[in-house]
This record gives structure tokens, sequence and C-alpha cells, in this order.
């Protein structure tokens, strides 16, 4: 019964692994081959679909030990062909994480949306409305009047 469930979880798990990887290939729009800084380039500057690369690509690693680890010696070879599935899609999910973190770095780079262009904002951020955002005020304590008393607590 165990190994029935735990067939069944691969299973699903390698299902989900067909559909998953890649996410930078299919989600990532890079920046044009000729552009230049400033010329209003649209590309993704997220690094969401890298990261759910990675998280995959370790997920498919872990799960290709566990099944190594839990198949005995020697494996069957439904373990066998379990396994290197998991590290065959765990290769192919790392590839898509570093296209992905390259394309999205590079884009950054042409939209001028590193950190090192998020200490002030300017007229390119703007709020749904329209409006310009507001610099929240600074929240120091004022010392209290001197003729008031402490409030008990």
């Amino acid at each position: 019964m165990a190994r029935m469930h735990r067939l069944g979880v691969a299973f699903v798990a390698s299902t989900a692994a067909l559909v998953l990887p890649g996410c930078s290939w299919l989600f990532i729009t890079p920046p044009p081959p000729h552009a230049h800084r400033g010329e209003g380039v649209k590309c993704t500057t997220s690094p969401a679909a890298p990261i759910a690369d990675t998280i995959f690509a370790g997920a498919n690693v872990a799960g290709a030990l566990v099944v190594i680890g839990t198949g005995g010696s020697p494996l069957p070879p439904a373990d066998n062909a379990l396994a290197a599935t998991g590290l065959v899609w765990a290769i192919v999910d790392t590839f898509a994480a570093v296209h992905g973190y390259k394309v999205t770095a590079a884009c950054r780079d042409l939209v001028g949306d590193g950190p090192e262009n998020m200490s002030e904002p300017d007229d390119q951020w703007l709020l749904p409305d329209g409006g310009k955002p507001v610099r929240a005020p600074d929240h120091k304590r004022e010392p209290p009047p001197s003729d008031s008393r402490p409030v008990p607590e």
C-alpha cells in the first residue's frame, strides 16, 4: 500500500513537472536585441518566473532523492525511471531559471529598474489614478507639552 501511495505521489509530481517547467521561456518578454537605455523598452523586469523555475528545479531534485532514498537497493526500474525523469526536469528548470535571471537583469538595466534607481520616486512612478506618490510623513514622536501629565497605564 505504501508503495502504491509513493508511486501515486510520484505520478502527480511527474505530471506537474511536465506542465510547469520553463516558466522563464514561456512568460518572459526579452528586450529587443539592439535596444538602448531610456528608449521606452517593453520587456519583463520581474524575476518571478526564474524564481518559480528555481523552486521547480529544487523540487525535482528533492523528489528524485526521495525516490532514490526510499526505493531500496537495487532500485526497481519504475523508480529508476522516475528518479531520472526528476533529474532531467531539474536540469531543464535550471537552464530556464538561468535564462530568466539573465533576461530580466538585462531588461532591468535597460529600463533603469535596478536597486540604484529605487531611492526616490520620479515622474515614471505614478499611482493608478494618475497622481504622484506621496512620501509618508516621518513618524517621530513629539515630546508632550510641558504642562501635560503622563497618562497612567
